[in-house]
């Protein structure tokens, strides 16, 4: 039997209420702004609020220091890139979590998400629809093909993505060319990796012969690799970092390295949570929500509160 929808008047579209003020979940509203990480579409303008965030987040984005973390409040580890948080509010109407974007299993030295008990929860769907492949496998077809003769340009993002394929390349001993925006994102970082920044000398003298390039996925087009063929004579590569089906029409070989939660690790996350109440953001948020119904759960999709 289907439960009844309700929320406690301490939530609502985009915010949360604290003993301290109203949380503002990566939105427009509240005295606090929660930003769960440094990803373009989950920031939003601080105007004249406190920034709760990680450490990382802060310096990237706002180039400031987060605010000292409020009473009934706890940051837990999101799993998706350097920096990235979920949060839980202990309200008098229940414990409320907000994920973010989340991965649940580890990469590598990249710890996977904590999973939080609460009584409602806010989840991210980007790929509520999909399976990811085994994580391993996949790393193992990405070294074995970085190893063939070629240039390789990979399309990742700066932040998250590029740190990630750094440290992949760095432990078969490549060393890549990144741009300044990735170096900007590397000083940051807590863990050493080692790369070369394109311009420099060292950079220069490293394209005479076969190199590997990270670029943001938006410069990376068949012309691209057409020019830098005619320009270097040599065989270009381009290689896409991404689970996105659309890929495999961009890039020459694509390996889907995800940085956030497949299906079966968004419900894994849902039945360890054990919520009242599940509200589905981001993505496949409307599948996601019809999913876990028929699965006997109470959820709705996040975007349903603006009404």
């Amino acid at each position: 039997m289907q439960t009844l929808l309700t929320l406690p008047m301490t939530l609502g579209y985009g915010y949360a209420y604290s003993e301290e003020g109203v949380i503002g979940l990566e939105s427009g509203y509240g005295d606090y702004l929660f930003i769960s990480h440094a990803h373009s579409d989950h920031i939003r303008p601080i105007k004249k609020r406190k920034l709760l965030s990680s450490e990382f987040t802060a310096k990237l984005v706002y180039n400031i220091k987060p605010a000292k973390k409020l009473k009934n409040i706890e940051y837990h580890n999101a799993g998706h890139i350097p920096g990235s948080l979920q949060i839980s509010i202990d309200t008098d109407g229940g414990k409320i979590v907000y994920t973010g974007d989340i991965k649940l299993s580890s990469r590598g030295s990249i710890k996977g998400a904590d999973v939080v008990e609460c009584d409602y929860l806010i989840i991210e769907s980007t790929y509520a629809r999909m399976v990811h492949p085994s994580y391993d496998d996949v790393v193992h077809n990405f070294k074995k093909f970085m190893k063939k003769k070629g240039t390789k340009i990979i399309g990742a993002y700066p932040v998250g993505k590029a740190q990630e394929i750094i440290m992949l390349l760095n432990e078969q001993g490549t060393t890549p060319i990144v741009t300044e925006k990735i170096h900007e994102v590397n000083k940051l970082c807590s863990k050493k990796i080692d790369y070369v920044v394109a311009g420099t000398d060292y950079a220069n003298e490293i394209i005479r012969d076969d190199f590997v390039a990270i670029l943001p996925p938006s410069k990376i087009n068949r012309e691209l690799a057409v020019n830098m063929s005619v320009a270097f004579n040599k065989k270009i590569y381009t290689v896409g970092i991404t689970a996105q089906p659309w890929a495999v029409y961009k890039y020459d070989k694509v390996f889907p390295i995800s940085d956030h939660a497949d299906k079966n690790e968004l419900i894994e996350y849902v039945e360890r949570a054990n919520p009242k109440m599940i509200l589905t953001t981001h993505g496949d948020d409307i599948y996601f929500a019809n999913l876990l119904r028929k699965k006997g759960y109470n959820a709705i999709t996040y975007s349903k509160l603006k009404r």
